[in-house]
Formats: structure tokens, sequence, C-alpha cells
């Protein structure tokens, strides 16, 4: 028999290491979050469908990581950077006042 695990909203914020808040804020906001049913009056979730949103994030920003290191591995290669254009680096003198470097 294929047993499922259902967990409360607190056990959920302590799985994922945040407020019960958050995760009724990921509830409400997130389509992909699983959807919390009623046990009696209790909310609960199944830790299978838990489990399987966190590999699915996981895997996304495994992905974006990816991109990301692809990208800044083209532009090393490549010579490119980002504009310096704007870009104003804060510095403090001996006297304590404060100015701007370009």
């Amino acid at each position: 028999m294929d047993e499922q695990l259902a967990i409360s909203i607190q056990h959920c914020a302590q799985l994922l290491g945040c407020s019960r808040k958050h995760v009724y804020h990921l509830i409400n906001t997130d389509p992909s979050f699983p959807q919390p049913f009623k046990l009696g009056r209790a909310s609960r979730l199944l830790l299978s469908s838990l489990t399987d949103w966190l590999e699915a994030k996981s895997a996304e920003a495994n992905e974006r990581g990816r991109l990301r290191s692809r990208r800044s591995l083209r532009e090393r290669s490549t010579g490119a950077s980002a504009p310096a254009i704007g870009r104003a680096v804060e510095s403090i003198n001996p006297a304590g006042s404060r100015r701007l470097r370009t």
C-alpha cells in the first residue's frame, strides 16, 4: 500500500525554513505550489506534492544558474563586460565627507 503523509502548514513552514505566513503567501500567489486540503478543521499538504514542488523549483534554479554561468563564460572569453557608464563608486575621504567617483 502506497502511503501518503499529510503535513500541517506549520510543519511545511519548518521544512521550507520560512514562516506560516509565507507558506500561505505561496499558496495564494504561486500556482505551482501544492494546494492544501482540509482534514477536519486543519489544513494539510501532501508531503509528496511538496517534495515534487521543491524538486521542480530546484531544477529551475539550477537551470537559471547554468544559463548565468554560460553567459559569464561567454563574456569572459569575448572580453565583454557590463558598461561602466552610470556606475558610481562611493568613497569616503579622510575628512568624512562623501563624494562620488564615476
